[in-house]
């Protein structure tokens, strides 16, 4: 019986991996595409149904006779195509290749708060408060402000207690002191309190 269900689970594993590259296929290849999206003086063909499964803004215009959806397609004005694409990519495999998330880490969340991507957002949020260093510390605290990510901020206030010999005598802390005073000195007082954990986790 366990070695059925085993078989079984693996196969499973293989028919998603073939899934997957399926739709990457399909989305290099522009299979079909019935879609354009147009960044500066580039274009991505893309699919309808797949922006639509994955973006609630999309959604919604795709779905109520929008001028975008008549013409067929959008011009994008304030995100770079490497964001953009980066974003795609996710809808058409589910991933994000870590040395993306390095590069457009808070960018690459903000497009998916725009377009209402929730599992990026979250993947994106999960990933920015595993890789918090000195150097993007006030990026960081600053998108968990703006957006209000409080897994973010907690991780942020973590940061400082887990480094605070090296972190607190460093430029950027100063930098970061200098530029937000009151949140500074709240964020210290938390940190030296232990106030990282949430919901019993820290």
């Amino acid at each position: 019986m366990m070695n059925s269900m085993g078989r079984k689970y693996e196969d499973n594993e293989d028919r998603l991996r073939i899934l997957k590259k399926s739709f990457i296929k399909m989305f290099e290849k522009e299979t079909l595409a019935d879609f354009v999206i147009k960044i500066d003086d580039e274009t991505i063909n893309t699919h309808r149904c797949v922006l639509a499964q994955n973006s609630e803004v999309f959604k919604r215009m795709l779905g109520q006779n929008m001028i975008e959806a008549k013409i067929g397609e959008i011009k994008i004005v304030d995100c770079s195509i490497d964001c953009f694409r980066a974003m795609l990519e996710f809808f058409y495999s589910g991933e994000i290749e870590i040395n993306t998330f390095e590069k457009l880490g808070e960018d690459l969340y903000a497009i998916a708060d725009k377009y209402e991507v929730v599992t990026l957002k979250e993947v994106c949020e999960q990933y920015m408060a595993m890789s918090i260093t000195s150097t993007n510390f006030k990026k960081r605290y600053d998108c968990a402000k703006t957006y209000g990510l409080l897994m973010l901020e907690k991780s942020c206030i973590k940061y400082i207690y887990a480094n605070k010999e090296e972190f607190l005598i460093s430029k950027e802390w100063e930098e970061f002191k200098s530029l937000n005073g009151e949140s500074a000195f709240k964020m210290l007082e938390d940190a030296l309190l232990g106030k990282f954990v949430i919901n019993g986790e820290e």
